[in-house]
């Protein structure tokens, strides 16, 4: 992916499985060991997350950085990841476990003024939630909801739309 078109803003990202059926795993999972840490995980555990019928199976956040790289340094390290460099992106590691990661396609979308992407993250998994009762395949929690005076009660005008029947 030419991650140039990405702009270097924050926002949030999914990755979207193209497929049509559940997919194969890998015993071996092929990102890199940051710090050292394998991130593979059991075929079971994989088996177990997997949602059918889901097409978004990460979803993840990119905040201001020091240097300015917001979403495109963010996707950017994501890929690396996937690629086997140890770097700092341990969120969405099971997506490095499907035979077919390659084939994955990235969707983002930069946060407007006032959003914080932490808080636009925690609506699309919990819209996300409340179409499927489960998490995307690999996230591993609901997100990080900042603590602010300035969201609370904010209704939620994101939402997940499941095609399947």
């Amino acid at each position: 992916m030419d991650t140039t078109v990405i702009p270097q803003v924050p926002g949030v990202y999914v990755v979207v499985y193209p497929g049509q059926s559940r997919p194969a795993f890998l015993t071996q999972n092929i990102a890199g060991h940051f710090k050292g840490k394998d991130p593979t995980v059991e075929l079971i555990t994989l088996s177990v997350k997997w949602v059918d019928g889901a097409k978004v199976i990460y979803v993840g956040k990119a905040d201001a950085r020091r240097r300015g790289g917001g979403l495109r340094e963010r996707i950017r390290e994501f890929q690396r990841y996937g690629a086997g460099e140890p770097v700092g992106h341990s969120g969405g590691a099971y997506v490095w476990q499907l035979a077919e990661s390659a084939n994955l396609l990235i969707a983002w979308r930069a946060t407007g003024p006032g959003e914080r992407p932490a808080t636009v993250e925690v609506e699309l998994i919990d819209a996300f939630y409340q179409v499927h009762d489960a998490l995307p395949f690999a996230n591993r929690n609901r997100g990080h909801r900042p603590r602010t005076p300035s969201n609370s009660g904010r209704a939620s005008t994101l939402s997940l739309r499941s095609n399947s029947t």
